[in-house]
């Protein structure tokens, strides 16, 4: 319990973090980013790491769990986190009075793909955590190669959706895409190593 109270602070972090740097790089290819939008999407980026990264928390921390389970735990929280996190999001336009998103086949298809991306994060991060890995290169480094994935089929399915629909995904929104997948999958592996590395540090201290 105490690695997953640590994990979901820290999460609270890393999605603060991760959520501007998403803003960031919009902004850089001359995305416009207003008030509303930014409270908007940090609620959204706050809740959905904090869910995302606490589920991935118990199926790898929190017991001595096989790595299937913890695949499993992840493939069920990576489409309910997602989806839960768009809930908040709509609520803070609901209290906004502006337009809200809506649930499109988009929005489904890609609360599909959260399953499978977070149940091979959380495959890989308990072999890493079972495995005694001690290097946090190790757990970025993994995170990474599951972000850039994870990025290369979102953006792969925003392109699809604008095909159907006869628009187009301007730049600016590729670029937040790319950033949100592949920050926070690398930052909760981060997150996740962190946790355990405290958590471990914590418990020496005490039995000193």
């Amino acid at each position: 319990m105490r690695r997953i109270l640590t994990a979901a602070w820290l999460a609270v972090i890393a999605g603060v973090l991760v959520q501007l740097l998403v803003i960031a790089a919009r902004a850089w290819f001359s995305g416009v980013v207003e008030a509303i939008g930014f409270a908007a999407e940090m609620a959204q980026g706050v809740s959905w790491s904090v869910l995302v990264c606490a589920a991935i928390a118990v199926g790898t921390l929190a017991s001595k769990s096989r790595e299937s389970i913890a695949g499993l735990i992840g493939f069920f929280a990576g489409p309910l986190a997602w989806a839960a996190a768009k809930g908040v999001q709509k609520g803070v336009q609901a209290l906004a009075g502006v337009p809200q998103d809506q649930m499109t086949p988009l929005f489904w298809s890609v609360c599909g793909w959260k399953g499978l991306e977070y149940a091979l994060l959380g495959y890989g991060l308990a072999t890493l955590v079972s495995g005694a890995t001690r290097k946090v290169s190790v757990y970025a480094t993994f995170g990474l190669m599951v972000g850039l994935l994870s990025a290369c089929i979102v953006i792969a399915l925003n392109m699809a959706n604008a095909s159907l629909t006869g628009g187009a995904v301007p730049a600016p929104k590729v670029a937040s895409l790319f950033a949100n997948e592949v920050f926070f999958a690398t930052a909760c592996s981060i997150v996740i190593y962190t946790a355990q590395v405290l958590t471990r540090s914590i418990g020496m201290l005490k039995t000193s």
